[in-house]
């Protein structure tokens, strides 16, 4: 059956490849590069759930997968913001300039917070997009 919106066949999603992706990814030649619910064979479940739930406030889903620009926001908020997240809490005195800017890293974290739990819920009802390089079409 084809999707009479986009053109694409059942067969494609069923033979598409994450590893194609992560190499178009990688080679910055997004044009073959589509986002899909279905997770391909080459992608393992359990090892994607795994390192979302276990280390997904760091990116390493993210990483896993090929998106890369979200695994680094994550991996630079946990990393870099949060030492100024937990000053602004721990340190009521400081400067008001300080606690201002600590409060805003604050919230870049509490959005990378957000990322991982929208993350793992969306694993779980499986409405989780993977970059993927779909199959070539099959000719009846």
């Amino acid at each position: 059956t084809m999707c009479p919106y986009c053109k694409i066949t059942g067969n494609q999603v069923e033979n598409a490849s994450n590893k194609k992706a992560i190499e178009r990814i990688k080679a910055k030649n997004r044009k073959e590069v589509y986002y899909s619910t279905t997770m391909p064979k080459d992608v393992n479940r359990t090892k994607l759930m795994l390192l979302t739930i276990l280390l997904g406030f760091f990116g390493a889903g993210d990483y896993y997968v090929g998106k890369y620009a979200k695994g680094a926001y994550c991996t630079t908020s946990w990393l870099l913001f949060s030492p100024f997240a937990i000053n602004s809490i721990v340190l009521n005195n400081a400067s008001r300039v300080l606690r201002f800017m600590s409060e805003i890293l604050a919230i870049l974290v509490m959005i990378t917070l957000l990322f991982w739990i929208a993350d793992i819920f969306s694993l779980v009802i499986k409405s989780y997009k993977v970059p993927v390089v779909l199959g070539e079409k099959k000719k009846r």
